[in-house]
């Protein structure tokens, strides 16, 4: 249930915000399947916390047109904090989030969880991270190799090395 699920995240966001030792970055988890749900969720996450971002599920995740009706409803909202998208996973999406946040000039982030699934499968994808586009993936017969491992700058390939992830 919507409202539920509402009361559920603003309960865990409350501790997590009474909880946190340090300074890092906590972003408002929207929910949502029109913009009416969005904004609701936002203004209702908003009450409770200045947040350092939002972090948007996009479904069907490898739909372009959901990530299209995302992208309208970020800028009918004029959010300019940075966003994450959860499992954003095919080269459309990547693409169209990577040259919205190029264009605005906002930090667009998906999850690394989606850049270890493209380069288990052995493909090569964009990744959106501080408002570049960093390639992933299988390495190509003329990628450059960096330090003896392909050229893949995603954050999982550099913290665990291309080799580790891309086992067969």
């Amino acid at each position: 249930d919507y409202e539920d699920r509402l009361m559920f995240t603003i309960k865990a966001s409350k501790i997590i915000i009474d909880n946190v030792k340090s300074r890092v970055m906590l972003y408002a988890c929207i929910h949502g399947t029109n913009p009416r749900e969005l904004d609701f969720w936002r203004e209702a996450l908003d009450m409770i916390y200045d947040w350092d971002g939002y972090a948007f599920g996009v479904s069907p995740v490898n739909d372009p047109d959901a990530v299209l009706v995302l992208l309208r409803y970020i800028e009918r909202s004029k959010i300019d904090k940075p966003i994450h998208v959860f499992e954003c996973l095919d080269a459309v999406p990547f693409t169209m989030l990577a040259r919205y946040a190029n264009k605005k000039g906002i930090t667009i982030t998906t999850d690394s969880a989606s850049a270890v699934r493209a380069a288990l499968a052995g493909w090569k994808y964009l990744t959106v991270m501080y408002n570049k586009q960093v390639p992933i993936g299988l390495r190509d017969e003329g990628d450059e190799v960096i330090r003896g491992t392909p050229a893949c700058m995603c954050p999982v390939c550099q913290k665990y090395g291309y080799e580790n992830v891309r086992k067969d």
